[in-house]
């Protein structure tokens, strides 16, 4: 009886030890995948070798105060253009400076469109922020400085003072003097503001005449390539294009955030209908400054990654407006002749 009273005790201890071992292996099978599942966050949908970027797209750092100037911002995830990214634009100068969106979601080719309006009593150079949210990215940033400039003094009315102030002092001294200070007064204040006066106009005359050869040799030609190819200043290049303009001999189109010039009575370039981003125009500038460019020219030149100009090549190529030719395993890309004059 005793024996029989041991072996259950047994039987129960060790039924006991079973349980305890199978409540641990459960237990080690289920709590690890529980606490997995506690620590995945939101964002672990989103691809982790994914990375989100963002830069200013524009023809035109400067602009005269009350004048628009139109900015795209380009969006890229992975170096390829994103769209439907939330973009913002802020201005540091926020209470002289007006910004109008035009759309704050990217399109098809990455691009948010803004229009800044400015105005000043003096230059003054503002920073625009973008700041780029796109499907659970970390925010992309990237700034811009751009200068207002405040309304030019006209150059004829600096003329107009030259020879006003001349001729009355003239005239007031051949009241009063013999003829030798008469010719005295010419010869030492008349004449060398006259000079002056005329050395000026000549050199203004000089300058118009190049942007307008320029413009003859080039048409279409945007404000940035006249200023790069001319080597002059902002100021200049504004005044003359707008002398030019006035009185015409040139005119002007906008072409998305370019501005570009044409002799009056020229085609404008045969587009289509086909709207352009401004890297694909872009593009398109660079090949009809130097024909048959590489891939990796063009990309060096624009400062872009070559994956965001391969992509933006294959399009314009499906859209007949570049065609290549291949060199070995090199293609070498050119403007179409029946897409521009």
């Amino acid at each position: 009886m005793r024996w029989n009273e041991s072996g259950a005790d047994n039987r129960g201890h060790f039924t006991g030890i079973i349980l305890v071992l199978a409540l641990l292996i459960i237990s080690f099978s289920i709590i690890p995948g529980v606490l997995a599942d506690d620590m995945v966050s939101p964002s672990d949908n989103a691809n982790p070798g994914a990375y989100l970027d963002i830069e200013f797209v524009l023809d035109l750092d400067v602009v005269n105060t009350g004048d628009s100037l139109y900015i795209s911002v380009l969006v890229l995830e992975n170096d390829y253009p994103v769209e439907g990214a939330t973009v913002q634009l802020l201005s540091t100068y926020s209470d002289n400076v007006t910004i109008e969106v035009i759309d704050d979601l990217t399109d098809q080719d990455g691009m948010a469109k803004f229009i800044i309006v400015g105005e000043v009593h003096e230059d003054r150079s503002i920073l625009l922020n973008a700041i780029a949210t796109y499907n659970g990215h970390e925010a992309a940033l990237d700034s811009k400085e751009v200068t207002i400039l405040s309304k030019p003094t006209p150059v004829i009315n600096r003329e107009v003072w030259y020879i006003g102030a001349s001729a009355l002092l003239l005239l007031s001294i051949g009241a009063i003097a013999t003829e030798v200070g008469k010719y005295g007064a010419l010869k030492l204040v008349f004449i060398p503001l006259y000079s002056r006066v005329k050395k000026e106009e000549v050199l203004d005359h000089f300058v118009r005449g190049q942007i307008y050869g320029h413009i003859m040799s080039h048409p279409g030609s945007h404000y940035n390539a006249i200023k790069q190819e001319l080597k002059v200043t902002n100021g200049t290049l504004s005044h003359h294009l707008r002398t030019l303009e006035m009185q015409g001999f040139v005119k002007s189109q906008r072409d998305g955030t370019y501005k570009r010039f044409y002799p009056m009575g020229a085609k404008h370039s045969k587009d289509k209908g086909i709207r352009l981003s401004d890297l694909q125009l872009s593009i398109i500038d660079s090949l009809r400054q130097t024909e048959g460019m590489t891939q990796s020219d063009i990309a060096a030149g624009l400062g872009m990654s070559q994956q965001s100009i391969s992509y933006n090549l294959n399009i314009l190529v499906r859209k007949d407006i570049l065609r290549f030719e291949r060199n070995g395993v090199r293609k070498h890309y050119f403007i179409n002749d029946d897409i521009y004059t």
